[in-house]
Formats: C-alpha cells, sequence, structure tokens
C-alpha cells in the first residue's frame, strides 16, 4: 500500500513539474516575440499626417497645398528614448 500511494505521489509530482516546465518555455518564447515586434517597430519609419494649408506666393497669391503624409526617419536610438518614456508613463497611470 504504501508502495502505491508513493507512485501516486511521485507521479502527481512530475506532472506538476511538466506542466511548470512548459509554461516557462511558453513565457519564453512570448518574450522572445515580443522584443522582436519592439525591434522592428523601432526600425520602421515614423508615417505622420500633414493637413492641408494655404501657400502664400510672393506676389500676394494663396495657393492650396492638400494634405500629405510625411515620413520621418529617426534613429534607432530616438525612437527607443521615445519608447521607454512611452513605457513608463504607462507604469505610472
Amino acid at each position: 500500500m504504501k508502495n502505491f500511494t508513493l507512485n501516486i505521489a511521485l507521479i502527481g509530482v512530475i506532472t506538476l513539474l511538466s506542466f511548470n516546465h512548459a509554461h516557462a518555455q511558453h513565457a519564453i518564447e512570448h518574450k522572445k516575440e515580443l522584443t522582436k515586434n519592439i525591434v522592428q517597430q523601432l526600425n520602421t519609419p515614423t508615417k505622420i499626417w500633414v493637413n492641408g494649408h494655404w501657400d502664400i506666393q510672393l506676389d500676394g497669391s494663396r495657393v492650396w497645398k492638400k494634405g500629405y503624409w510625411k515620413f520621418e526617419e529617426k534613429s534607432f536610438q530616438e525612437k527607443s528614448k521615445l519608447l521607454r518614456k512611452k513605457s513608463i508613463q504607462k507604469r505610472t497611470t
């Protein structure tokens, strides 16, 4: 009888340890994926919409300049500083 309960306890401990290992592996893979996404996001150019406006010519006439997308390249360091500021703000709020 002792042998039987010892076997069941051993099977239970092994099962719990295997679940813990599987969960830890999933958490490591998830963290790697998040890091990869953050780096990929930091490497992409920033896209900003500029609204239309009136340009005044030298002769005083006005010309409408319609809205457009402006692509702004920031260095990796500048983007990582901005991301760090955003993450700190999210933690404080």
